[in-house]
């Protein structure tokens, strides 16, 4: 928005020059400070746009990269559901999960855990490095990825070695920490009625991410 407001600004100010013919100093300096003011307001939003642009050059290339990986049979859900952990102070539920060939072969599992109110939801996807699937996240797999709002953020994450995203909103108290294992498996945490997401990355702690990311 104020990108358009300052183009908006500019162009007024020389339509409104070419219809007078030219400006008077005073009316010259009334447009020159109204520029200068429209460049001022701009700034942020062309520095939101550049790194959004950049974002999706770097998730465009690492989709490169993704394609070039020949797609493998995802494992069986029961092969996924032994990687969720105990947590402490939570219930945790049984897990269920399925394995389909269409629109896209990919697993998962996933498990709930409960405490009080809350409620953190984990799902294990192998996504048999189908890039139809994992092409929606890659933009927030950008290292440096981040965004701010009024009630909370969005950013890039790592946890261990692994790349990952994480948000995070105050007044709904939900949150989510998302993470990409050897570039095949989504693990997804989900958590509801939650102070913040420390207890997110408590959990992704606990999963042993790394014998994950070894399936064949």
């Amino acid at each position: 928005m104020r990108v358009v407001a300052y183009l908006a600004v500019v162009a007024a100010l020389v339509v409104g020059g070419m219809a007078c013919g030219g400006a008077k100093p005073a009316q010259e300096a009334t447009q020159a400070q109204a520029t200068q003011q429209a460049q001022k307001d701009a700034a942020p939003g062309l520095g939101e746009m550049a790194r959004g642009f950049e974002a999706m050059a770097r998730s465009a290339k690492e989709m490169e990269e993704l394609s070039k990986r020949p797609p493998v049979e995802p494992v069986s859900f029961k092969v996924l559901a032994p990687f969720f952990p105990d947590l402490a102070g939570w219930e945790k539920g049984a897990p269920e999960g399925e394995k389909m060939s269409a629109p896209v072969a990919i697993s998962n599992s996933q498990v709930d855990y409960t405490k009080d109110e809350a409620r953190i939801t984990a799902k294990i996807t192998d996504s048999g490095n189908s890039t139809m699937f994992l092409a929606p996240f890659m933009v927030f797999l950008t290292a440096g990825y981040e965004k701010e709002t009024s009630n909370g953020f969005e950013k890039s994450a790592k946890v261990g070695d692994q790349p990952g995203w994480e948000r995070w909103d105050g007044e709904s108290k939900t949150g989510e920490l998302n993470i990409f294992v050897n570039k095949r498996f989504l693990v997804e945490l989900n958590g509801s009625g939650i102070e913040n997401n420390q207890v997110l990355h408590e959990l992704a702690r606990k999963i042993d991410l790394r014998k994950l990311g070894d399936l064949q």
